[in-house]
């Protein structure tokens, strides 16, 4: 299948009851459906066995690489949830080759920062797909915009 996410830190625990992974100081790559990479840190992580859920908890830090089509974007948060549609699978259970793509999301309950270019935005709770591109704060939301290049 295509690569979702990389993860690695000090400490990496898988459990056997249920086959998730815990990270402690987690450092983790992840692309979103367009190939843009996000970088990032937070205190700890929890992945679900299947990789369809991945728990950043505490402060986390991450960041999308500037790329032709894309601009450097900032998310400094706490305690954020990334969920990715599971994997098409056929009647044995197989995931399918060739399946569309995942659509993935993220969303935290927690005051929230977002810096672009010459933008920056602040709001408590945040909801974001990666599918359709779009990031929305959900309260108290406030932005500076300064002059210059878009």
């Amino acid at each position: 299948g295509a690569h979702s996410f990389t993860g690695s830190g000090p400490r990496m625990a898988r459990r056997g009851d249920d086959g998730s992974t815990y990270i402690t100081l987690p450092v983790y790559e992840i692309v979103d459906n367009s190939s843009n990479t996000w970088k990032g840190t937070s205190e700890s992580a929890w992945v679900d066995k299947d990789g369809n859920v991945m728990k950043l908890e505490g402060k986390v830090l991450m960041h999308r690489e500037p790329s032709a089509t894309a601009q450097r974007v900032d998310l400094d948060t706490r305690d954020l949830t990334i969920t990715t549609d599971p994997k098409l699978k056929d009647a044995k259970g197989h995931p399918v080759a060739d399946a569309p793509h995942r659509n993935q999301r993220m969303e935290t309950a927690a005051p929230t920062t977002i810096t672009e270019t010459n933008d920056t935005i602040y709001g408590v709770g945040m909801k974001a797909d990666m599918d359709m591109k779009t990031m929305e704060l959900l309260s108290n939301v406030h932005m500076i915009s300064l002059p210059g290049k878009r």
